[in-house]
């Protein structure tokens, strides 16, 4: 499983399956197929599948640099699928499983400030201001934002 390759450690794709892979893979495939109908029902599909891959911070107690990295790398990953996906629950009248969404993700990952923010804003337009500033404080967000 494991092998050394170009001096380099890692591992073999064909006998391991990783999440972190195939969360990006996943997200990889769905913007390639840009679309309507049948091929917007397939892409959201598949963001949604990545999405459900992503379990929290890559290797959260490391701090070494590839770590870091990758950490970061994945994290912006997740904040723009699920801000899309959030943004065509919105565009569809369905703010609630937009603020759903964003809150799901934030608990996973407290990292993900931009999803925390846009989840405030949320709340702040549906007029529950002291849920908004609690959550703002938790997430370290700017509660006025929006």
């Amino acid at each position: 499983a494991v092998v050394m390759r170009d001096g380099r450690v890692t591992l073999n794709a064909r006998r391991c399956w990783v999440d972190a892979h195939a969360f990006e893979a996943l997200l990889c495939r769905s913007s390639d197929s840009r679309g309507a109908g049948k091929a917007a029902d397939a892409q959201q599909r598949r963001i949604e599948a990545a999405l459900a891959l992503y379990a929290g911070p890559f290797l959260a107690d490391s701090e070494e640099p590839w770590a870091v990295a990758c950490r970061e790398r994945l994290r912006a990953q997740l904040v723009r699928a699920a801000l899309e996906q959030a943004a065509a629950r919105e565009t569809a009248g369905q703010p609630e499983e937009a603020l759903a969404l964003y809150r799901s993700y934030v608990e996973i990952d407290e990292g993900a400030r931009p999803l925390a923010a846009e989840a405030v804003r949320l709340l702040r337009a549906a007029g529950r201001i002291h849920e908004a500033a609690a959550l703002a404080r938790r997430a370290g967000v700017n509660e006025h934002r929006g």
